[in-house]
């Protein structure tokens, strides 16, 4: 990915990007949802209000100046999501990674502190030896002998 520029941008995009990036901050800023919809209302009825001028160098003044006002406002980075970088369940699936077959090696004091887990571990077991059995005709047993 690039980091530069590789054409410039028009006018109407600059002015969706600092909309969305606004919008992004009232969101991240607001946690009363009636709050921050309300401001994003607000937001909107200020962009509608400047739509139409027709003066390119007011429309270019106007947006400069706002892009100005979100930069002094930003003073901690965007919200981002959990399980992105820097999110608060990014890297947080070790026990995805744990094997089943550990749960079998616990020692029996281990076991009594669950004894329902356990029980329905064994039976849940039983069943899906069953469930092979039934559909391909022999048990895993024999092929380990």
């Amino acid at each position: 990915m690039s980091t530069f520029a590789t054409k410039a941008l028009t006018h109407a995009q600059e002015v969706c990007r600092l909309y969305r990036a606004c919008m992004r901050r009232i969101i991240r800023d607001n946690h009363n949802r009636l709050d921050m919809r309300y401001k994003c209302v607000v937001l909107r009825a200020m962009f509608e209000e400047t739509r139409n001028i027709k003066d390119q160098e007011t429309a270019v003044n106007l947006l400069r100046k706002w892009q100005l006002y979100l930069l002094e406002l930003d003073g901690h980075p965007e919200r981002g999501f959990p399980a992105e970088p820097g999110g608060t369940y990014y890297n947080n699936d070790e026990h995805l990674l744990s094997p089943d077959f550990l749960l079998d090696e616990w020692a029996e004091e281990e076991k009594a502190a669950y004894p329902k887990y356990f029980a329905k571990r064994e039976q849940l077991k039983k069943d899906v030896l069953e469930y092979w059995e039934n559909k391909y005709g022999t048990s895993v047993k024999e092929y380990a002998k």
